[in-house]
């Protein structure tokens, strides 16, 4: 068997040009009128023996299914891979411009950074040891529907050690649950938001690539200052740090060592690590699909019949609970009626052909105790949390929304009682995010680890 795995990652720029519209909120107008920062794509490659993964991630809002096969397409290709065995995953920025299909100037400026990066990252490949687990990290984010601290407030690592040099890192890949939301509709330049800080920070402390992706972070809004660039900085450097500190106390745990003069030796020293070794072992994909309804869309009339009378209600009451449950009706309200007027992001969310879409979760196992869970879209912590804690005990799952497709909020079910703006903002029928949950619980729990299957839930 295969001792290691083998890993690379790169990092390069997508020369998008100035003008482009901007994704993420219907208040920005105009389009973009420089960059405050690249917007890239990374690529991290993982192989043993004749397996192998691909993970692309983009400083974009959505990638709807026409852009991430073609981005699967061109690393594929890059890579010498099926494009079945790479997930394209977006950041989420909100700073970053709206590319709803492959075709034209910014979709292949696109391939043109995922082609390069894909083969840097190869060529960077060597063996090495993963390390993976979870790290506190300080206050970053708040549930933007209830009010309330993240109810897993932590980050999650996967670190690429070299094997030849174990201070060497190749790459670091991070989950972090927070929107990339620092910026607001007033940015009109390019920005990966905070994780472009949280990314140099761990470049400068550990070397290699770092490679942000979104966890569950559908209603999980980040803790600001402002909204100036400083301030974006600031939470992605904060973050960056806390990562970077625990990761260097797993990178010595293994190695420390003190002088002993009066032994006239150096003993080795006993440091608790807090990540763990992945066990190396072949890297499986598999694919569930599920059929899902499109929730019912909302007539033009009445939802701004529905949106003025929910805010006469709102206006009328004085500060409080009722007036906050009121605030959460005509956030409801509002985004229905967006919807009715095709103004929510529509040409970024895969096309309504039928009554029901086709959506796709899937698992990479890389190894008998690591995994990458993929959803289409935007999921809250509630099924992140529900995932994890039905997931096999002693295997550490890294979870990425907005990839491989874009459908939107993915709301759970019983988030629909609290009204609120992504249950009128979301294109699906409730249930979704408890089918695409399960539907990974399912193979997690049945998959062979060492085989390459593809099924249909």
């Amino acid at each position: 068997m295969t001792e290691h795995f083998i890993a690379g990652a790169a990092a390069q720029p997508i020369a998008f040009a100035n003008g482009l519209p901007l994704a993420g909120y219907i208040r920005r107008t105009g389009g973009a009128t420089g960059q405050l920062a690249p917007l890239d794509a990374r690529v991290v490659y993982l192989a043993h023996g004749a397996s192998a993964l691909a993970l692309v991630a983009l400083d974009l809002l959505y990638v709807p299914r026409a852009v991430a096969d073609r981005a699967a397409q061109v690393a594929a290709e890059a890579l010498d891979l099926s494009p079945r065995h790479v997930q394209v995953a977006a950041t989420h920025t909100h700073s970053g411009p709206a590319i709803a299909d492959a075709r034209g100037a910014a979709a292949e400026a696109v391939s043109d950074a995922v082609r390069t990066a894909s083969r840097a990252a190869q060529d960077r490949a060597q063996p090495v040891e993963l390390l993976r687990g979870r790290l506190p990290v300080g206050p970053l984010a708040a549930n933007r529907r209830h009010g309330t601290p993240p109810a897993d407030p932590g980050a999650r690592v996967l670190v690429a050690r070299s094997v030849a040099q174990p201070d060497s890192v190749q790459a670091v890949l991070f989950e972090a649950p927070c929107h990339p939301t620092v910026l607001e509709h007033d940015n009109r330049q390019y920005s990966p938001d905070w994780p472009g800080a949280a990314r140099g920070v761990l470049e400068q402390a550990l070397g290699g690539t770092a490679v942000f992706i979104q966890g569950c972070s559908g209603d999980l809004n980040p803790l600001f200052t402002g909204h100036e660039p400083t301030d974006a900085a600031f939470l992605g450097q904060g973050l960056g740090y806390a990562l970077a500190s625990g990761v260097i106390d797993a990178l010595r745990a293994a190695s420390a060592r003190y002088v002993n003069l009066s032994w006239n030796r150096a003993p080795s020293v006993h440091l608790a690590s807090p990540l763990s070794v992945a066990r190396p072992g072949p890297i499986s994909h598999f694919i569930s699909r599920v059929g899902w309804p499109w929730a019912a869309t909302p007539q033009p009339g009445e939802a701004a019949a529905a949106l003025a009378q929910a805010r006469t209600q709102w206006q009328a009451l004085p500060e409080g609970a009722e007036r906050d449950q009121a605030g959460a009706a005509l956030a409801l309200a509002w985004a229905r009626d967006l919807r009715a007027g095709g103004k929510l992001s529509r040409d970024l969310v895969e096309p309504e052909v039928g009554p029901r879409i086709g959506l796709e979760v899937r698992t990479c196992s890389i190894g008998p105790d690591l995994d990458l869970v993929t959803f289409p879209g935007e999921v809250f912590e509630q099924t992140g949390m529900e995932l994890r804690a039905a997931w096999p005990r002693g295997t550490e799952a890294l979870i990425a929304s907005c990839a491989n497709q874009s459908v939107g909020y993915l709301p759970p079910a019983a988030e629909y009682d609290a009204l609120g703006y992504e249950v009128g903002a979301s294109y699906l029928a409730p249930g979704a995010a408890e089918a695409l949950r399960d539907a990974a619980l399912t193979h997690r729990c049945t998959v062979d680890r060492g085989g390459n299957r593809t099924g249909e839930s």
